[in-house]
């Protein structure tokens, strides 16, 4: 089950990655990140702050259609970490799920940031994520603490 979704484009300190494991007793953290996975020193920050009984994925682009055929078979609660709201709607709806995607929780956090998309592509992304794939649950509401997309986007989900 995917546990908790996070949107975040910096490098996350030891108190946001233990807290999140914690509160969502995450067994396996997964990283969709070009960003994370082209700087050795993130990468290396995030393996140090991970609690040790998390098991830590780091899906480069060469690897992300490999990985999508086996991510349905893993039987952990999971944290999905993306640079961005497109790559987080592409790689969902892509993942090789035969029954429906609950998605526990889902964060923007105040370090969602991409010069590349603005707020309300990142808002559209995920409306479209959320009308277009019946597979896709999300069990509670949406939080931001950046942009207000909570009331927005929570009309569509169920």
């Amino acid at each position: 089950m995917i546990s908790l979704v996070v949107i975040n484009r910096e490098i996350f300190s030891e108190k946001d990655i233990q807290s999140w494991c914690s509160r969502y007793r995450i067994q396996r953290i997964i990283v969709f990140s070009n960003n994370i996975n082209n700087n050795s020193v993130k990468k290396m920050s995030l393996k140090l702050h991970k609690p040790s009984d998390v098991k830590l994925n780091l899906i480069a682009d060469s690897n992300l259609e490999y990985f999508l055929k086996k991510i349905c078979f893993i039987d952990e609660n999971l944290m999905l970490i993306f640079d961005d709201a497109v790559t987080m709607s592409r790689i969902i709806k892509e993942m090789n799920y035969k029954e429906k995607v609950f998605i526990n929780d889902f964060l923007l956090t105040n370090k969602t940031i991409n010069p590349y998309y603005s707020n309300s592509e990142i808002i559209d992304a995920i409306k479209t994520l959320l009308e277009n794939n019946n597979n896709v649950i999300f069990k509670k509401n949406i939080y931001s603490s950046e942009v207000n997309v909570a009331r927005y986007l929570c009309e569509g989900v169920k």
